[in-house]
């Protein structure tokens, strides 16, 4: 099963902010459903999980033998960012159906809906549909035994839920309280140099892509550069970013390379930065906001990328 296939979903408006990759983390299986007491025509739904790679996923495990059985010819699923028809894997045991979450929406209803034809397919033991959040998830995930879940799954889970706190707080001035696992956060190993600009700025891009961004003064669109990571040298174009204001961004940035300095030439200068280097600047801020996202968006780096 190709668990980094790319999915479908709803277009909504980005969220910015001034490795080998992780598969899912853990895996919350639901109560099994004894086959006396299951319909012919119900599907059996057996856990959900979440995938970390350049977006957060919400992925339904279901049968595949109570799916075909059931006919099911057709399968939605509703959330924040609207209604999509996921794209199915199929492991040859289990079909998993994904939707993609901003980190704000992490406690947000999304809801799974097998259908034939027109005519609704029972989930069995749930009925018509099934809701869940990601932060049910990781409730789960950090409440379950030490037999079910790692400890470092744990942290993961934890880390992924504060980074959604951090971002609900920041983005829909929210209170909610954060209980962070660090006890403190010296990251000016990973500071951003910018060559000659001490004005450019970074702001860490937060939708259902994570990736970084450079702001540069006078800079307009579209203007060309260079951006080189580890796969090689590519051509880049500047773009408008928060406020219409022009900027280059790095590529997609996955959890375990947030640390990973990508070099982006520019006028002739150049602007060497990660992810990372966001955390830097805004755990240096005088705001406590952007200084939890800082902390959020780290320690998401270390527990996740440990997986």
């Amino acid at each position: 099963m190709n668990k980094f296939m790319k999915k479908a979903m709803a277009a909504a408006c980005a969220l910015a902010v001034v490795g080998g990759v992780p598969a899912a983390f853990g895996t919350e299986v639901f109560p099994t459903v004894l086959t006396a007491s299951a319909a012919e025509n119900e599907v059996t739904l057996t856990a959900a999980q979440v995938e970390l790679t350049s977006s957060i996923t919400l992925d339904f495990i279901a049968s595949k033998s109570s799916v075909d059985a059931a006919g099911v010819d057709g399968v939605v699923i509703s959330g924040p960012n609207g209604d999509i028809d996921p794209i199915v894997t199929d492991d040859g045991t289990t079909y998993t159906y994904s939707y993609d979450l901003y980190p704000t929406q992490l406690g947000k209803d999304v809801t799974i809906q097998f259908k034939k034809g027109d005519t609704v397919v029972n989930i069995a033991d749930k009925g018509a549909s099934f809701t869940y959040t990601v932060n049910k998830y990781c409730d789960a995930v950090e409440a379950g035994s030490s037999t079910d879940y790692t400890d470092e799954e744990k942290k993961a889970a934890k880390s992924l839920k504060n980074l959604g706190i951090a971002s609900d707080n920041y983005f829909n001035n929210n209170d909610t309280a954060i209980t962070f696992m660090e006890d403190s956060y010296d990251l000016s190993a990973y500071a951003p140099d910018f060559g000659t600009d001490t004005s450019a700025k970074i702001s860490l891009l937060l939708n259902s892509i994570t990736k970084f961004r450079v702001y540069i003064d006078g800079l307009t669109v579209p203007e060309a550069a260079n951006l080189k990571d580890s796969d090689g040298e590519t051509s880049i174009y500047s773009q408008n970013g928060k406020n219409d204001k022009a900027c280059f961004e790095s590529t997609f940035l996955y959890p375990k390379y947030f640390d990973e300095v990508q070099t982006i030439t520019y006028n002739g200068n150049e602007y060497k930065a990660s992810a990372l280097s966001y955390c830097f600047r805004a755990i240096n801020s005088t705001d406590v906001k952007t200084q939890n996202m800082g902390k959020a968006a780290y320690e998401y780096y270390k527990y996740v990328s440990v997986l």
